[in-house]
């Protein structure tokens, strides 16, 4: 099985997950904040890489039978708005309303955010971005989401945010 992060003094923490996927929702609100606090108090240290895995055929060939049918479209907006800066907003809104979602409302919240032209025009191009993430996932034994890894470690299960954070803090320092 292929390894993901780098050992050492850098913590890096991989993120697999689907916008409509209720687990990496829940995860998300325990978690993301978390995670990007650390990052941003640790000096470079540590390193959060959120990847897509879309639990949806269209765009994901390792799934058989279509399990989330705007988890593609939810990725593109997401990318889309993380360029824009927007990528937390965007991100907690996907999975506020991640059984909810559609084709259709994807693309109207782009329009009210002003991104659907460049949704639309970039669409193909970034399902290829998120293909290559899948393409990571299927060599690291990714079969679903939320999966996490620190330092390349498999992280299996739920922690509790203070768990998450002592075994970060714990990777950034060995």
């Amino acid at each position: 099985m292929a390894a993901l992060g780098s050992p050492g003094r850098i913590a890096r923490i991989t993120v697999f997950s689907d916008f409509q996927c209720p687990a990496c929702a829940s995860k998300h609100l325990s978690y993301d904040s978390v995670l990007d606090e650390l990052a941003e108090s640790s000096g470079g240290k540590i390193v959060v890489e959120r990847l897509d895995f879309p639990l949806d055929s269209e765009c994901n060939a390792e799934i058989e039978v279509l399990v989330h049918p705007a988890a593609c479209e939810a990725a593109v907006l997401n990318r889309i708005a993380r360029e824009k800066g927007l990528g937390k907003q965007v991100a907690t809104y996907l999975y506020e309303h991640h059984g909810e979602l559609t084709a259709d409302s994807v693309l109207s919240y782009a329009t009210r955010l002003g991104l659907r032209a460049e949704y639309e025009s970039r669409y193909s191009n970034i399902i290829d971005l998120i293909r290559r993430d899948i393409e990571i996932a299927a060599r690291v034994g990714i079969e679903g989401t939320p999966t996490y890894f620190i330092n390349g470690i498999r992280i299996d299960g739920s922690m509790s945010p203070t768990m998450l954070v002592a075994v970060v803090r714990a990777a950034s320092s060995s």
